[in-house]
């Protein structure tokens, strides 16, 4: 995470695109932690958005994930916001398998 960032859990508001977005960070247990919204809108933030907001705390550099959990461990304290997450010591899958490569026919077992 960006050396500039505070991780209290405040909450900031970024202008991006003409919305606002409301981000809290926090790190703990070994993780980084962005919850990102729209302010004032009944919809999730774009991929644009995130990747904007990823461009906001994160070095260029680094891997930054969101999580689709069992549906046991479901979580939803809002039904609009988004999780950016990086592990201190997250490894990442071979890059074949996140888009060079994954849809030209190539078999990736």
């Amino acid at each position: 995470m960006r050396k500039s960032v505070k991780t209290d859990g405040s909450v900031k508001e970024y202008h991006y695109g003409g919305q606002t977005l409301v981000c809290v960070a926090s790190d703990s247990a070994g993780w980084d932690h962005i919850c990102v919204r729209v302010k004032d809108q009944e919809r999730c933030p774009t991929w644009d958005e995130m990747c904007a907001v990823k461009t906001l705390f994160f070095e260029d550099d680094e891997t930054v994930i969101q999580f689709h959990p069992a549906k046991d461990d479901y979580v939803n304290n809002h039904p609009y916001t988004l999780h950016l997450w990086k592990h201190y010591k997250q490894a990442k899958p071979p890059r074949a398998l996140v888009g060079e490569g994954m849809f030209d026919g190539e078999s990736h077992d």
